[in-house]
């Protein structure tokens, strides 16, 4: 009943300011939870969000730490969760109590949602 996820997502943007600037950001993210289903369609656990950003895809500027609880409904061929997580460490970036909210809010929600192929 015990269900363990690692997720990893990556994000390279490129932004032109003008001709002559241009900006490339590579954003990282990690997610590790684990949970326990309640009941054959419900889940509840916790989650720790690794989120790291460096500029110019090189130099490492802020990387912040959240957890906190997340739901999740599952049907045969469909699942929906909701997390909602606090920042909790700044490694890098911190601008006062030990948390980086010049890069990074101190709350994060979200809604996932997906389907079996």
């Amino acid at each position: 009943k015990l269900i363990f996820a690692l997720n990893l997502a990556g994000a390279y943007e490129v932004v032109s300011e003008d001709a002559a600037t241009t900006v490339r950001d590579l954003e990282l993210e990690a997610d590790v939870a684990a949970g326990y289903r309640v009941t054959e369609h419900f889940s509840a656990g916790a989650e720790v969000v690794s989120l790291t950003e460096l500029e110019d895809a090189e130099e490492l500027e802020s990387s912040a730490l959240f957890a906190g609880p997340t739901l999740a409904a599952h049907q045969e061929g469909w699942w929906t969760a909701f997390s909602f997580s606090t920042q909790v460490a700044a490694p890098r970036g911190a601008t006062s109590g030990g948390v980086d909210l010049a890069h990074h809010d101190r709350f994060r929600a979200r809604v996932l949602f997906g389907f079996h192929l």
